[in-house]
């Protein structure tokens, strides 16, 4: 069966379904997918040959639906294939981006009958990190190569797709390319990256390495992890084994450290290099009582303040959407502040020179006055004395 190629629009005939078969309008609708393939030569040309069927249309975009259905594309991901737009403006997309405090664009080339398009969706956009990171930090666009849609560039031009691939060097799929707040190409990835590659990427623009080095060199820094298996967590000597008592409602004797990571996952990495590389920051580390927790083990636990939740409610509950996170809490069971960006591993010492001299209650003048004081990267969140790192990328 041969189905609609661009994703656009057989999700767009989706939404169209209470359209009676065989009328104009679908007709019209059926007669604006069409084809482009590449032959061996390396050209593209255009295959269709006008309209179809209206059962063989309802049939194509039902194939698609299934797919949609089976890979479980996240719906935020979705939403861009199927608003049915025949024209793009990145210019607008960034200004968007940048006023809703994204970092940039991520724009997906892709296209049907590519098994490595498939497993990106099916696999990197599926991972809790990636997929959060996504969010957080860009505005996703995905583009069917093949559709005849027009886009207008980040230089002001109007072009179709296939025309700014050829442009951009995109000359198979899946590709993305990551544009800066300054509009400029932060990165490029040709061909189907891993999602431990694919994350570090993501950070990688995110957090403006790629101003100081290349991700070549960025992806090396973790390669000193210490683990046998993709999904082992690095170990360290100062981490409690469990059974892991994180209830602080009767005051405990040290302040605590969780560390929130996932296996396979490149940031993590780095974070253990940079702590092994420091033993004056292993030994402040030794001093709490620091755990470890593999977010992607749902196990039970009691939290801080004594609710018995599920690792990964709990995770909910203090707005973790990927790993690493670190949070240091006060002898209390109150979170002092957290970590969670490769750029700000450095604000570890500063954190824990605060835990160190956080009073016993409420310290609402304390946290009013840090917050005058850039140096100590610090700000006020909550009256009760809560102080979270702000994080910046540069």
């Amino acid at each position: 069966m041969r189905t609609c190629a661009p994703f656009l629009i057989a999700v767009d005939m989706i939404q169209r379904l209470g359209l009676p078969p065989g009328s104009d309008q679908w007709i019209q609708q059926d007669a604006a997918c069409r084809r482009t393939r590449l032959d061996s030569r390396g050209d593209w040309h255009d295959t269709s040959t006008g309209p179809r069927d209206a059962r063989g249309a309802l049939w194509g975009a039902c194939a698609w639906l299934a797919l949609l259905l089976l890979t479980a594309i996240p719906a935020a991901f979705a939403q861009a294939y199927a608003s049915g737009s025949r024209s793009i403006d990145l210019e607008t997309e960034l200004v968007t981006a940048l006023a809703t405090g994204k970092r940039g664009l991520a724009v997906y080339f892709g296209q049907a009958d590519c098994a490595y398009c498939e497993r990106l969706w099916a696999v990197n956009l599926k991972d809790p990190d990636i997929h959060g990171l996504i969010q957080r930090h860009f505005v996703w666009i995905p583009l069917d190569i093949h559709a005849q849609t027009r886009v207008r560039t980040l230089d002001g031009q109007w072009i179709e797709i296939l025309d700014w691939a050829r442009q951009a060097g995109v000359d198979f799929t899946p590709s993305v390319l990551f544009y800066d707040a300054r509009g400029q190409l932060a990165l490029r990835l040709r061909g189907y990256y891993p999602p431990y590659q694919f994350r570090a990427a993501l950070d990688y623009v995110a957090e403006g390495f790629y101003r100081r080095e290349s991700f070549a060199d960025y992806l090396a820094r973790g390669n000193d992890r210490l683990v046998f298996d993709e999904g082992d967590l690095n170990p360290e000597p100062f981490f409690s084994p469990p059974p892991h008592i994180l209830d602080r409602r009767l005051p405990a004797e040290r302040p605590l450290a969780v560390f929130f990571e996932r296996g396979n996952c490149h940031p993590c990495d780095l974070l253990h290099s940079y702590i092994r590389q420091r033993t004056d920051l292993q030994r402040r580390l030794a001093e709490l009582d620091a755990v470890q927790l593999d977010l992607s083990a749902d196990i039970p636990l009691a939290t801080p303040d004594g609710q018995r939740l599920s690792l990964h409610r709990w995770a909910e509950e203090l707005g973790i959407a990927y790993a690493p996170v670190v949070i240091l809490f006060d002898r209390q069971g109150r979170e002092i502040g957290r970590i969670d960006s490769v750029s700000d591993f450095e604000r570890l010492d500063t954190l824990l020179d605060h835990l160190a001299i956080a009073p016993p209650s409420g310290c609402q003048i304390a946290c009013d006055q840090s917050s005058d004081n850039p140096d100590l990267g610090i700000r006020p969140a909550k009256p009760m004395g809560v102080i979270i790192l702000s994080l910046g990328a540069d």
